[in-house]
């Protein structure tokens, strides 16, 4: 599974690349753009939003951490669920989340009547589609 997660989250980078002439590019293997952290508590049974691609820039998973006992969803509201592990994942280049998409994180409990909530930490890197590319080069 680990191996199909880099091999989706290469083909995920990729397809930010296509169509754009100026298309982000990866610089001795890191991102360019501006590093954003985003953090949530999420009771049990609810489904809450954990950050909101701003409409001019690419969001570029890199981290999920979580802490708390439980099953829960990392989503796009267009790419869809992503894998998350107890307590982080790392996703190298990292997952390419639309302009505009929301990402939110469900929690649901182990056993019925369990209480409480689970918490998620995203790291990223917003990223600028008309920056980078290799133009100059």
């Amino acid at each position: 599974m680990h191996v199909f997660s880099k091999a989706a989250a290469v083909l995920l980078l990729s397809a930010l690349s296509i169509g754009s002439a100026h298309s982000q590019q990866l610089k001795d293997g890191a991102l360019s753009g501006e590093v954003l952290s985003a953090s949530a508590v999420v009771s049990f049974g609810t489904t809450g939003s954990v950050l909101l691609v701003p409409n001019d820039r690419f969001y570029v998973l890199t981290q999920a951490c979580r802490e708390g006992f439980g099953t829960a969803t990392l989503a796009g509201s267009t790419l869809g669920p992503v894998v998350t592990s107890n307590p982080c994942l790392t996703y190298t280049p990292g997952i390419a989340f639309q302009p505009g998409e929301e990402i939110t994180f469900t929690a649901v409990q182990q056993f019925p009547g369990q209480t409480g909530s689970i918490t998620i930490s995203l790291t990223g890197v917003l990223v600028d589609p008309n920056q980078g590319g290799d133009d100059d080069d």
